[in-house]
């Protein structure tokens, strides 16, 4: 074997609407790259960096495009919360079906989309349960 070459891509499509955009308007991001592995060297680690070199271009194509329409629009949304907390505030909603007093404040930082998964748990589980 004298040399493989490892090929990775990354893509992503933003809505522009959930930033401040035109809703129904998108973009596309993608990125592809090739390394050429020789002999002796890990082909998984050339993946990798192969995968993050693509990755770490999309987002921050992705993050300069949000940048230029504006940014999460307050009105369909906050800020957004970290995982840990929408994992917390989504399995408190999940055993109640309401949001509680003091999850209010993180339903109040949620972005659109966080608020929209929430009202679809909200959905399945009323329809699942018969509430």
């Amino acid at each position: 074997m004298d040399k493989i070459t490892i090929t990775s891509s990354y893509s992503r499509k933003l809505n522009h609407g959930l930033h401040g955009g035109n809703q129904y308007e998108s973009s596309d991001h993608f990125c592809s790259t090739s390394i050429e592995v020789r002999e002796g060297e890990d082909p998984a680690k050339a993946y990798e960096e192969a995968h993050d070199f693509c990755k770490d271009q999309v987002e921050t194509k992705i993050e300069e495009e949000i940048a230029q329409l504006g940014g999460v629009s307050e009105e369909l949304g906050g800020k957004g919360i970290t995982e840990v907390e929408f994992g917390k505030f989504r399995n408190a909603y999940a055993k109640t079906g309401q949001i509680q007093p003091d999850m209010q404040e993180l339903w109040e930082q949620m972005t659109y989309s966080q608020r929209k998964t929430v009202k679809h748990l909200r959905k399945f589980r009323d329809t699942t349960l018969g509430k």
